[in-house]
């Protein structure tokens, strides 16, 4: 062999090895090559400019919709006019009731409930009556109070009645 064709041969060697380098390199830099990284995780071999999957935008977590929960729970049955009274219990301080009722008496479906503090002072909103409404086989629910301790229920209703203290959680 020649002495020109020889370092003709070693030029064009290193070229391709030059080239094919810079080539595999790319390829493997950008992840398309991932016998080049096998080892190594996409994280240790990541680049600086973000691909496809690194792009798109992380789901942040949420926090639940409060939703109410039963905390506390009466059930009776009333006739004739007469007036149910709870236990003390305590209430945090946003509650409602809820209450679903089968009256006994079809001139007379209502629902009435009151709250009192302690010292039996209402604290319900309007007329002092955290509740009122009609019996039927449907459930209701009073307006939000905004009292919170220790308090009792007056519950009035003919038939059979479900009364249920909710709470935010």
């Amino acid at each position: 062999m020649n002495r020109s064709r020889f370092w003709f041969t070693l030029w064009l060697v290193a070229l391709i090895v030059v080239f094919s380098a810079t080539f595999l390199g790319t390829l493997a830099h950008d992840g398309k090559l991932s016998l080049l990284t096998y080892p190594f995780s996409q994280a240790q071999t990541s680049s600086a400019t973000p691909t496809s999957e690194s792009a798109r935008p992380v789901a942040t977590p949420t926090k639940p919709t409060p939703a109410w929960m039963t905390i506390h729970s009466f059930r009776g049955h009333l006739s004739g006019g007469h007036w149910y009274d709870s236990p003390y219990f305590a209430v945090p301080d946003h509650w409602r009731v809820a209450w679903i009722c089968a009256s006994d008496d079809a001139s007379l479906p209502l629902v009435t409930i009151a709250a009192y503090d302690h010292s039996g002072n209402p604290i319900a909103g309007d007329d002092n009556v955290a509740a009122h409404g009609l019996c039927s086989d449907l459930a209701g629910t009073g307006s939000q109070q905004q009292h919170g301790g220790v308090i009792r229920l007056h519950i009035y209703a003919q038939g059979d009645w479900t009364v249920q203290v909710q709470a935010l959680k």
